[in-house]
């Protein structure tokens, strides 16, 4: 079921005296999980979409923690610089003492004598101990609380958490509600019909390849690989500009995997090709794990691939 059809659910099953206890929210990146959750949750609590900030709702995601946010603002007031290899680590996960914040807050007294909800986004970011540390709560379950748990793969998660909740899955959008939804963006025909094509059924990326552009990057991109003589400064120029935040880097993720399968069936060395492809996801995988320049990885990807054209 789509996004709304979702909220709509839950307010049934709100309706039906039956929401109490622990729901898998599951679906691609992208297609209104996060939406729909968060809409459910303003009709529980009767407020207002404009609202943020709600005592009996809490959210844990990778982020901070409240002590942690002061610390850094208190580094960056003192001219100190921050400790980047911490900074990842932190990031990279969603640990044990966010769930244990996360239990402690449920168990409060409601502020205002209603519902206490807490939201996991998302729910695979957490570690193994977190995850651990999570189950017992959703087996006894207390009364007027709801945990929510957003996946983007619930594959990714322990078999006893997908186990003890009750499981929703967002289907992606229909290609009408994408164009829908790009009509609030300054798109011609032809630009909405390419990212539609590009988005597949997801708002989320939709809207990255609206704001970047993504039809004007795509032909910038073309143009690169074709360019004679193939110039690696203006690759290196184009993947620093694109690699800069995780939107544009998520796009030229997205451009360059439709780039190669609008390209390959003409290509003339199809084997070299795919060799290229599966040699740079494979590579893509181990960025992290073998703590390699993503910038080198793309650049020397578009070069191979520039002078296979």
């Amino acid at each position: 079921m789509s996004a709304s059809q979702t909220f709509q659910q839950l307010q049934e099953i709100y309706k039906n005296g039956k929401l109490a206890g622990s729901w898998l929210i599951c679906g691609e990146k992208g297609v209104g999980k996060h939406t729909a959750v968060r809409q459910f949750i303003h009709f529980l609590m009767g407020t207002d979409e404009s609202v943020a900030f709600h005592p009996d709702v809490k959210w844990v995601t990778r982020d901070y923690t409240d002590k942690e946010k002061k610390d850094i603002i208190k580094t960056l007031q003192e001219g100190r610089a921050l400790d980047e290899q911490a900074d990842r680590a932190r990031k990279a996960e969603i640990t044990v003492e966010d769930i244990a914040q996360g239990l402690m807050f449920l168990g409060l007294t409601s502020a205002q004598n209603q519902w206490r909800v807490l939201v996991i986004d998302t729910a695979e970011d957490m570690n193994t101990n977190a995850a651990n540390s999570l189950l017992k709560r959703l087996e006894e379950p207390t009364p007027q609380t709801v945990i929510f748990l957003i996946s983007h793969n619930k594959g990714k998660l322990l078999p006893t958490i997908r186990s003890r909740c009750r499981t929703l899955t967002v289907a992606p959008a229909s290609d009408k509600e994408i164009v829908d939804f790009l009509n609030t963006f300054d798109l011609s025909f032809d630009d909405k019909a390419f990212v539609v094509r590009l988005a597949n059924g997801s708002f989320g990326l939709a809207q990255d390849l609206a704001t970047c552009d993504a039809p004007a990057l795509y032909s910038e991109m073309a143009d690169l690989l074709v360019a004679q003589p193939f110039n690696d400064a203006d690759v290196i120029s184009f993947c620093s500009r694109m690699l800069a935040d995780e939107t544009k880097t998520t796009v030229l993720q997205t451009l360059v995997s439709h780039y190669f399968a609008e390209h390959l069936p003409q290509a003339q060395q199809p084997r070299a090709w795919l060799d290229l492809w599966d040699n740079f996801q494979s590579t893509q995988r181990d960025i992290v794990n073998l703590n390699l320049e993503k910038k080198d990885v793309f650049v020397d990807f578009f070069c191979q691939l520039g002078r296979l054209r």
